[in-house]
């Protein structure tokens, strides 16, 4: 029987438990189509959240710790989805939304991006099969977690992804 911890925190370090946490977010940014970093931000909150919580005359902690990051994962996947689910596109209103000056902001926008950027919206963009079949799978949307498991499909690597589609986001954000 294990011994009561009377509100003690444990001694508990993050590196032990960091693979353990990864696993879970990795498995929950495959299935969901998710960020994989932004998950294991979240992963890490919960981590915190258990050494708070933990009491070792119940569990083990590497057992609390599973379901507190499956549970906080859980709880991010449904706000995404409600946040996405929420949003409707009205044909009419995204036509009228597309002026002629929008337009060549979104044009210079692009080709100011560096040649791994632009190849990666290149890709994105001839590859609608491949994109919709990965929809499909994680009804999801597009999602940059799907961008770059596709890229990584077509052989590049994480670094070269991760600064590509970072610089497409913030060209995005300040169109």
């Amino acid at each position: 029987m294990r011994k009561p911890n009377h509100g003690r925190r444990p001694g508990k370090s993050w590196p032990k438990y960091e693979k353990l946490v990864a696993k879970l977010a990795w498995q929950r940014s495959r299935t969901t189509g998710m960020d994989f970093d932004e998950l294991m931000a979240e992963g890490r909150l919960a981590f915190t959240e258990s050494l708070r919580s933990y009491d070792n005359s119940k569990a083990k902690f590497s057992t609390h710790l599973t379901w507190q990051v499956r549970g906080r994962l859980s709880r991010i996947t449904r706000t995404q989805n409600k946040l996405r689910t929420e949003v409707e596109l009205n044909e009419d209103t995204m036509i009228q939304e597309i002026t002629p000056e929008r337009h060549a902001r979104f044009t210079e926008a692009m080709d100011n991006l560096s040649s791994e950027a632009q190849m990666v919206v290149q890709l994105v963009l001839n590859s609608p099969l491949e994109i919709i079949q990965s929809i499909k799978k994680t009804n999801r949307g597009i999602t940059v977690g799907l961008i770059k498991s596709f890229l990584a499909n077509k052989g590049w690597d994480q670094t070269t992804t991760k600064s590509a589609v970072d610089e497409i986001k913030t060209t995005l954000q300040n169109l």
